[in-house]
């Protein structure tokens, strides 16, 4: 494991236990380690941050689980105070979706690691069709069932924390036990009212014909990142160039557009963001060309998995032409390697 988690611990254990607490959690744990001198980027033995677990469970008189456990809230506390809440903000907007995005995270997060000792679990969520409001949330590790009881105490945190609601885990099965290759939870809200922040299926029945009033709900002036002003696109005028897709060649994706908008209507398209449909103009958002200068390493497919376009910058990575790789099978181009 990388310096960070100790890190954490030994703070965690100071400011709940005290310095002198911590000192003696060290000596019998035989960590020889300074105070403040664990290297964030450092790797140390999976052994040592036991070492320092069991000497805590044995000297504050509580369970491994339950040490575990707290230290798993005390993380996420930690890292939303100590410049990643941008980064855990922008995950999700449920819990279920936040959860799904972990993998990703941990990847992003992986490229600032030295070596390749940073071994990550794996996370995948789903709605629960047992049990109403509920979501299902599955963790794989190499490192077995060492850290189960640390990510509870992760999630209760995080759901409590970024989004204002409590909730369980009920186990349904245990890594490498009982025939089961992962660890599987299902999640649900101690407050009813509160299971939309689970999932948007969560919601339940009473929720899902209420319609959403969108009135008076205007644009952002500015990223909430970057702080840079957002202009608004100008409107549609008459001048604007409108080709007939009948007479003008076509990406692959301007024809999965039209089909997609209206397999009968008699339609016009400008090869960038506005579509004519029987004779009324619609604005699909920003423009192909747009889209690959904003996105320049993006790569868009149908539902079989054909390129239809890619930003900018990424034929060139590639070493190929754009026209070489529209139209390929995306295991053609990259491989996917989780």
């Amino acid at each position: 494991m990388y310096g960070l988690l100790f890190q954490i611990i030994e703070q965690w254990i100071i400011k709940e236990q005290g310095i002198d607490a911590w000192h003696e959690i060290k000596e019998k744990a035989r960590c020889a380690i300074r105070d403040q001198e664990f290297l964030r980027r450092a790797y140390y033995r999976d052994e040592d941050l036991v070492d320092i677990i069991t000497a805590a469970s044995e000297l504050l008189h509580k369970s491994v689980p339950d040490i575990l456990e707290a230290y798993g809230r005390y993380v996420v506390l930690h890292h939303f105070a100590n410049g990643y809440d941008e980064l855990l903000r922008c995950q999700g907007s449920t819990l279920r979706q936040w959860l799904s995005n972990l993998n990703a995270m941990h990847d992003h997060v992986k490229r600032s690691f030295p070596g390749g000792n940073f071994v990550a679990p794996i996370f995948w969520c789903e709605d629960c069709d047992e049990v109403e409001g509920s979501i299902i949330l599955h963790y794989y590790s190499l490192r077995g069932t060492l850290l189960v009881p640390m990510v509870v105490g992760i999630v209760e945190q995080l759901a409590s924390y970024h989004f204002g609601i409590d909730v369980k885990l009920h186990q349904l099965a245990l890594q490498n036990e009982g025939g089961s290759s992962i660890t599987t939870w299902r999640i649900t809200a101690v407050d009813k009212t509160q299971r939309w922040k689970l999932s948007p299926k969560a919601m339940g029945s009473e929720f899902a014909n209420k319609p959403v009033h969108f009135d008076g709900v205007g644009l952002i002036s500015k990223c909430p990142f970057s702080g840079k002003r957002l202009q608004k696109p100008p409107p549609f005028t008459s001048s604007d160039r409108i080709v007939n897709v009948e007479t003008s060649p076509l990406s692959p994706l301007d024809q999965a557009i039209i089909s997609s908008a209206s397999s009968a209507a008699e339609s016009t398209f400008t090869g960038d963001s506005v579509l004519q449909v029987n004779g009324k103009k619609e604005n699909w958002g920003i423009s192909r060309t747009e889209m690959q200068e904003i996105f320049p390493f993006h790569i868009l497919v149908d539902n079989a998995f054909q390129i239809l376009q890619v930003g900018n910058r990424l034929p060139k990575v590639l070493k190929k032409k754009v026209e070489d790789v529209q139209g390929l099978h995306i295991q053609e181009v990259v491989q996917i390697t989780r």
